[in-house]
């Protein structure tokens, strides 16, 4: 071996030496949610070590939970340069092109998620969201069976079928759907969402009033629940409290107030001066 040879081997070895310590903390970082902290360390070591895995999984990790999924799809691109079949980094892509709205992308890399592994659930499951987000509720359905055939206990491949059977209008289904993901986890909101709809859906609106309101008790700042929780008091013309859980909802998400401008399940709060200064 040649001196130049071992003092590349020498510095190899050292800058990996560093690098784990960067990695070290980082990882004690994202125990503590400390997500910006966490991805500062990891870049630094990042720079003497870049093709190391296990740390671009985790900046990606705190970038999603961060909510800065552009950058957590360049870290999943780094790993798929280095490994391109990896199914963990092809899933994650997948999830984050989703909460971009780039739903195409989004079904392309859970394709290739389930190429890469097809008894991979997660892939199954990225891929029939997508397919709802495109408004492909068969195709989903078809999906989140292949997804339940996998793994029977998964409760979200039963949520994304209550979610398609919904927009099917196949109630009944959905609400069938929706209490069996609730027999694997009981306090899953979006089951429970998913089943106050069924519910209401299928004429039963005490019902399922009673269960978003028990969703809400689990996650009171969830958006969501408040907006779907508005929605069965408007239908069911309870006006005074509609617009009460319309402003909750609005306070926790104001970018709500346009699409409830467009909502027609808002209709029968239209001529009250309470909503009419809401959605201004």
């Amino acid at each position: 071996m040649s001196w130049k040879t071992l003092g590349k081997k020498i510095k190899t070895v050292y800058n990996k030496g560093v690098a784990d310590n960067y990695f070290e903390e980082a990882n004690k970082l994202l125990e503590k949610s400390r997500y910006s902290e966490a991805i500062g360390q990891y870049k630094e070591g990042l720079k003497l070590d870049p093709e190391n895995i296990d740390a671009l999984f985790n900046v990606a990790e705190a970038l999603t939970e961060l909510d800065k999924h552009q950058e957590a799809i360049f870290c999943y691109d780094k790993i798929l340069k280095i490994k391109s079949s990896d199914n963990e980094a092809l899933v994650n892509k997948s999830y984050s092109l989703s909460e971009l709205g780039r739903y195409e992308e989004a079904l392309e890399a859970a394709e290739k998620a389930i190429e890469a592994d097809p008894n991979e659930v997660l892939g199954w499951i990225n891929k029939s969201s997508a397919l709802a987000d495109l408004e492909r509720y068969d195709d989903a359905l078809k999906t989140t069976e292949k997804a339940i055939e996998i793994d029977p206990e998964n409760v979200d491949a039963w949520i994304n079928k209550s979610d398609a059977l919904l927009n099917l209008k196949r109630y009944s289904e959905a609400k069938d759907a929706a209490e069996k993901a609730l027999e694997i986890d009981n306090e899953d909101v979006d089951a429970l969402l998913n089943l106050s709809e069924a519910l209401f859906y299928l004429g039963n609106k005490e019902m399922a009033l009673h269960t978003i309101e028990n969703a809400i008790k689990l996650e009171e700042k969830d958006y969501d629940l408040w907006y779907s929780k508005a929605r069965f008091l408007s239908l069911m013309n309870k006006v005074d409290d509609a617009i009460y859980a319309l402003t909750v909802a609005c306070s926790l998400e104001p970018k709500l107030k346009d699409e409830i401008k467009e909502d027609r399940d808002f209709d029968n709060l239209r001529s009250s001066e309470k909503f009419k200064k809401l959605i201004k």
